[in-house]
């Protein structure tokens, strides 16, 4: 995808989840959480 960041360079951690929102933003954290209604698989090989 072309933008205006570099290319990644290898893998990086996933950062950890924060569990407030930002000040000043209006809905409390445990209102805004949404969840999925379903899940899938995606698998690890990376052919293309």
């Amino acid at each position: 995808v072309n933008g205006t960041l570099p290319p990644c360079q290898g893998e990086q951690p996933t950062p950890d989840c924060k569990t407030k929102c930002i000040d000043g933003y209006p809905t409390p954290y445990a209102k805004d959480k949404h969840f999925g209604s379903s899940v899938y698989a995606v698998r690890s090989d990376q052919t293309q």
